[in-house]
């Protein structure tokens, strides 16, 4: 395969961290088995030694991409491996290929704390709920904390949930915390994020004096405008 300058500089590059950016079906994974398997074989233009691959961790998002991964650079060792079959490196490649990891981040995680469970006090037997029975635990939760929040009977709870609740249930209530707890979880630090929200609130004097809120006047002076001048034509 014809590399372009870009992809030569990616799979040579040595001693540094490497961050590449490209466009879908640009070769990024092709340009990455290849990188890969120089630093396996110990070819190139760089001066490595050979190495395992089982001592390289690659990760990706899916697991569709991982396992065409896996399927790329076992693909790429049996080619060298049937041209050079004295190579004895290229022989144990092929078998360490099976252990290897090429796998998902979160998979990946999971080995880790499988293998580490005794350093963090865990029960060796725990599994990874299926989406199903987080979603009940998750109800549960709120339920429970909804409950202890109206038998405190505080008064910024129970105006929170005047007027963001429904008449009879709290079904809008627990669709709203759980909204804003699942918009928390792609923040890097969740709870310092929810935290950061209320002691903004707190240094708020006046609501009406954020510069959001201007927005949102500007707004409605707008569409009222608008609908007045509708009026007038009608």
């Amino acid at each position: 395969m014809r590399w372009t300058k870009e992809q030569e500089q990616v799979i040579s590059l040595r001693g540094r961290n490497i961050l590449v950016s490209a466009a879908a079906g640009s070769g990024k994974t092709a340009t990455l088995v290849e990188r890969i398997i120089e630093r396996v074989t110990g070819t190139g233009s760089g001066e490595d030694a050979p190495i395992d691959i089982d001592r390289l961790l690659i990760v990706t998002f899916t697991r569709a991409a991982a396992a065409e991964m896996r399927e790329r650079v076992g693909a790429a060792i049996e080619e060298r491996r049937v041209k050079h079959p004295e190579n004895m490196h290229l022989q144990r490649q092929a078998l360490l290929l099976h252990g290897a990891q090429i796998t998902t981040i979160d998979s990946f995680c999971l080995l880790v704390i499988r293998d580490y469970f005794h350093e963090i006090d865990l029960d060796p037997v725990f599994r990874v709920a299926e989406e199903e029975e987080l979603t009940l635990l998750r109800h549960e939760v709120i339920s429970d904390v909804l409950e202890e929040a109206y038998e405190a009977g505080e008064q910024d709870f129970l105006s929170f949930a005047q007027n963001y609740g429904g008449r009879h249930q709290d079904l809008k209530l627990e669709d709203y915390i759980l909204r804003l707890f699942q918009f928390s979880e792609s923040c890097p630090w969740p709870k310092e994020w929810l935290l950061g929200l209320c002691a903004n609130e707190e240094e708020r004097e006046d609501v009406f004096l954020g510069e959001w809120m201007e927005k949102v006047i500007w707004s409605i002076k707008r569409r009222l405008k608008d609908a007045l001048c509708l009026n007038l034509y009608l």
